[in-house]
């Protein structure tokens, strides 16, 4: 009598940490994004064991997936420190505790998502135990830092005083620190990169960054699996006679464009008059949105920017579903999830050409491509859609046949396990 082979064991280390409750909220259409989404595929063959920074998370093992949360040193000192001034540096050192995981779950594959936080630096480590590891590059952290000037020069970000919105604080504290955190991970990565054998990725971008840095690595093509709900939900076009109305999902960093949303809305209400611009993710307590509102001054366009804040799957639909466009104005972006989950729901979509952009985009085929940092060109191009409604409703059937194909759950997880067993081979050999 044969007995059954184990599962490999995997070891995710992921930016923000899930839970077997979140894998079945995720089920259930809800739940915490896209790789709890993968997560919930993989199980079935793999042993999965997911590695976050978070001091409260309890450990958990058994279940769908096993969790190791690291917690920093002194993280109750840090977190009342945190109300009081800003520490972008607060996980401390955990280099040691994430060896100390990897010994004690013996991964036969460590896959790292993301370079935007310290796991990269367990290279050597996962090296020098034999352990093959796979990169996912999410935003590149290098290109981030570059862009963080993009509207706000190193001086005025030193004199800009952060609190409120998701950051209250009792004293308010300059938004320099998160520049100098962005470099000292930008050096970090840097460092790192030409190390990595290899990568995981989904645009012409972050392909050729990966090969710049290590021209002898192995890249592995891997979409990502949106949350339900937007495979369901179908976008068939807002009135038009309630004007002009736009969807946009950001957030407060000062490289995702909000003061392009601004001065391109203060364009379109000279132009069009009745223009209604809400924006997810942002609200008038953020310090981006107060920054924009002191530079413009009067001609920032209080009546028609509606910010909505966080908003679940559910409410992310019905505001898109009522707008006539989607914009996505960020300075750098690699394959943002959001311009994915306005594509797949077949909204018309405007988006900057900035890093992976363009692979998602095909200017004039599935959408309108305009560039970085420009409110005239964006709001050119949303007057001209807005006014040929029966192109924009093609350019969002055709993006929604795009973005199906991309994003077709089946076909990532064969992806996903087709480059786990690659590497399996790999570390047989």
């Amino acid at each position: 009598m044969c007995s059954l082979q184990p599962k490999p064991r995997i070891l995710w280390f992921v930016n923000a940490g899930f839970s077997n409750r979140d894998l079945a909220a995720q089920r259930r259409g809800s739940g915490k994004g896209w790789l709890a989404a993968l997560a919930n595929e993989l199980v079935a063959d793999f042993d999965l064991t997911i590695t976050f920074v978070d001091p409260h998370a309890p450990r958990e093992d058994g279940g769908r997936i096993s969790t190791r949360p690291l917690r920093p040193a002194y993280w109750r000192l840090k977190l009342a420190a945190g109300l009081l001034i800003n520490l972008p540096h607060k996980d401390g050192d955990l280099l040691d505790r994430m060896k100390q995981i990897i010994s004690e779950v013996k991964p036969d594959i460590i896959h790292i998502h993301g370079t935007e936080k310290q796991y990269i630096r367990i290279h050597a480590f996962a090296r020098a135990q034999g352990i093959p590891l796979l990169l996912s590059l999410q935003g590149i952290v290098s290109a981030i830092a570059r862009q963080y000037t993009a509207y706000l020069s190193e001086s005025e970000l030193r004199h800009t005083r952060i609190s409120g919105g998701g950051a209250r604080r009792l004293l308010p504290q300059s938004a320099w620190p998160f520049l100098k955190a962005h470099r000292k991970q930008a050096r970090l990565e840097a460092s790192i990169l030409p190390h990595i054998e290899f990568f995981e990725g989904r645009t012409r971008w972050d392909r050729q960054i990966a090969r710049l840095f290590n021209p002898n690595c192995t890249y592995f093509e891997v979409n990502r699996v949106l949350k339900a709900p937007f495979y369901e939900a179908v976008w068939a076009g807002a009135e038009a006679s309630a004007g002009l109305t736009i969807h946009t999902t950001t957030g407060s960093g000062p490289y995702k464009g909000f003061e392009v949303i601004a001065e391109a809305c203060a364009l379109l209400q000279t132009r069009l008059g009745d223009v209604t611009w809400r924006v997810a993710g942002l609200s008038s307590r953020d310090w981006i949105v107060r920054t924009v509102k002191r530079k413009m001054g009067r001609r920032y366009p209080g009546g028609a920017i509606d910010l909505i804040g966080r908003q679940d799957a559910a409410g992310l639909i019905k505001s898109m579903q009522t707008s006539h466009l989607y914009v996505m104005a960020s300075h750098i972006e690699n394959s943002p999830n959001n311009l994915a989950e306005a594509m797949m729901i077949g909204m018309p979509c405007v988006a900057t050409l900035a890093g992976g952009t363009g692979t998602y985009i095909r200017d004039g085929e599935d959408g309108l491509l305009v560039q970085p940092g420009d409110p005239l060109g964006l709001a050119a191009a949303i007057a001209d859609l807005y006014r040929q409604p029966e192109t924009a409703k093609g350019l969002g059937r055709a993006a929604r046949a795009s973005a199906l194909q991309r994003h077709n759950p089946d076909a990532i997880v064969a992806a996903v396990s087709a480059a786990y067993r690659n590497l399996l081979q790999k570390r047989k050999r």
